[in-house]
């Protein structure tokens, strides 16, 4: 069973940060420099993070992109399929509105850098080094006294009830493929710090959630791309809280990747940023 509280109030990001370096790796099949149809979403995703389609380009710098062969044949025919698989996926993503002017380089290395000796299928492959800003988590501003008078306190008003039960925060929602939330998360993070700090022996988990997957998928991370984006999305409420003083013995995360959706067929955009969402399960009021 679950709760919600749905708030509508805008609040203004700010970020910064330093310099940070991604890497998305895509497979090939054998002699083949065709682009998967299951890579073609990470390519998706990996512009659409970047909002390069709008014109904002928000923090990408700068795309080198390496192609690369296995062993199973000599150095003349795999330095020219990496290349081509290097070529290859650089059209797609200039077709997918990726400028041009960031892509420095394009190299293929044949079957000189192996990433793995003992799986040919592992060095078949496209790598894609994204260097970026790489934003700090948002500081959001002081709570305003009309803030403090509208809060979450409705939805934890019969605590006696609540063991064991889920409560929607409707307004933490997230940038696609980001743990980053948006920017009106703040003020629905706020009163959730109210919350706890009201009912000092609570203790709840929080449970981060991605959209536009198989329910049995998670999400790429593309501030962090070696953690699953649900977990880190839910770790960004725990280190909230933690920061303003809750103690961790009354906090869990956990991810669940495209699970338990809001709206299961996601039809507008809209319903995915529902589906980009944390929930609070209280395990004691």
């Amino acid at each position: 069973m679950r709760y919600s509280l749905t708030l509508a109030i805008p609040l203004f990001l700010v970020v910064t940060g330093a310099t940070a370096q991604d890497t998305l790796v895509i497979h090939f099949d054998l002699n083949s420099s065709l682009i998967r149809p299951a890579d073609t979403a990470q390519l998706d995703s990996l512009v659409r993070t970047q909002d390069v389609i709008s014109g904002k380009r928000q923090n990408m710098l700068s795309v080198t992109i390496a192609g690369h062969a296995d062993s199973t044949a000599g150095d003349r025919y795999n330095d020219s399929l990496s290349l081509l698989r290097a070529q290859t996926t650089q059209r797609y993503l200039l077709s997918k509105g990726l400028p041009a002017a960031l892509i420095k380089s394009i190299d293929g290395y044949g079957r000189r850098r192996p990433r793995d000796p003992q799986d040919p299928a592992l060095n078949r492959r496209v790598e894609i080094i994204v260097i970026r800003n790489n934003p700090s988590p948002p500081v959001p501003p002081p709570m305003s006294k009309e803030e403090q008078e509208h809060t979450l306190q409705q939805a934890f008003s019969d605590t006696a009830h609540l063991a064991g039960k889920n409560i929607i925060l409707r307004n933490v929602n997230f940038y696609g493929d980001r743990h980053i939330p948006l920017p009106e998360a703040y003020l629905e993070l706020r009163q959730l710090l109210t919350v706890m700090r009201q009912h000092p022996r609570m203790v709840i988990q929080i449970q981060g959630y991605v959209c536009c997957m198989r329910d049995d998928l998670d999400g790429r991370d593309a501030d962090i791309p070696t953690q699953p984006l649900s977990v880190q999305r839910a770790k960004f409420v725990y280190d909230f809280l933690v920061e303003q003083g809750i103690a961790k013995s009354r906090l869990s995360y956990k991810g669940f990747g495209a699970g338990n959706k809001i709206y299961p067929l996601e039809r507008t955009e809209e319903e995915k940023r529902a589906n980009r969402r944390v929930e609070i399960k209280v395990i004691t009021p």
